[in-house]
């Protein structure tokens, strides 16, 4: 696992980056970061987000069944791509907008609900094979 940096620590790098003639190499170099793209995906998160876009708690947030649903919707009415669709929403987290669309095509719209996390729980299976007996 990479180093984990500070938010403020990358809004510096970030805000250098931005207002020097300082390229990403240079900066890599200045303070010790082993991989230049990191700094550019600082700068691009930064870019399309703001500060918001560099901070960790963003990843964490959790988001309701009704606005993953309301983020699909506007998506498919609006014909965006889940990039268009994550900046307009402010979410730094494309991939998960494209698993929200998996889990509605798999499993419908309670497939969005935030329970879905890791491997189904006792009860899940005890009511799966409830219904599979009920199928035989």
């Amino acid at each position: 696992m990479g180093k984990h940096y500070k938010y403020e620590f990358k809004l510096k790098i970030v805000q250098e980056y931005l207002n020097s003639s300082l390229g990403y190499r240079a900066l890599a170099k200045k303070y010790e970061i082993p991989n230049k793209s990191l700094i550019e995906r600082w700068v691009a998160r930064y870019k399309e987000f703001g500060p918001e876009g560099l901070s960790k708690r963003s990843k964490n947030k959790v988001y309701t069944r009704e606005f993953k649903v309301s983020v699909l919707r506007f998506r498919q009415e609006n014909m965006l791509s889940y990039r268009e669709t994550a900046r307009y929403f402010k979410i730094s987290n494309i991939s998960m907008i494209c698993a929200w669309q998996r889990r509605l095509e798999e499993k419908g719209i309670l497939g969005l609900d935030n329970n879905q996390k890791g491997r189904p729980s006792k009860m899940d299976k005890n009511i799966q094979k409830q219904s599979l007996n009920q199928l035989n």
